[in-house]
């Protein structure tokens, strides 16, 4: 009896392992497809990749271009915002220097309006004296008969 329990055990067990094999067997075969589909697919996928290392170099390219024409219109735009700071400066001097010669002419002007009426004060006084001359020689003249 312990024998035949033993047999029945063992084949018991060589059962199991028998459907234990199937399975194994069934995943090294659903393993083996995958891999043969995977297989199929690394042909595409190195191409793939090739073309996406490619486009990748023409991005790069690209970009090195934009960032070199981002470059120079930076170092233009410095240079236009540096013209436009300079023009400023000599607007801005070139008001000053208006106004100053503004404040001279405009003091010119007030010295010679004193000078213009000083002279002409002068002349006023020479006319009434010389105005004056004849209606004094007359009546010097008339002082003169008189006497």
């Amino acid at each position: 009896m312990e024998v035949e329990q033993e047999l029945g055990r063992v084949k018991d067990e060589a059962s199991s392992l028998a459907n234990q094999l199937l399975e194994v067997q069934k995943t090294v075969k659903s393993l083996e497809h995958v891999l043969s589909a995977a297989n199929k697919n690394i042909p595409q996928f190195l191409d793939d990749k090739k073309e996406l290392e490619a486009a990748k170099a023409l991005v790069q390219k690209e970009l090195e271009k934009v960032m070199e024409v981002a470059s120079a219109k930076t170092a233009e735009f410095e240079n236009v915002f540096a013209d436009r700071k300079f023009i400023e400066n000599a607007l801005s001097l070139a008001e000053k220097n208006v106004l100053v010669l503004k404040n001279v002419k405009f003091k010119e002007a007030l010295l010679c309006e004193d000078v213009a009426e000083s002279e002409l004060q002068k002349i006023k006084q020479e006319f009434s004296f010389h105005t004056n001359r004849p209606k004094m020689a007359d009546e010097a003249i008339q002082s003169l008969e008189t006497q």
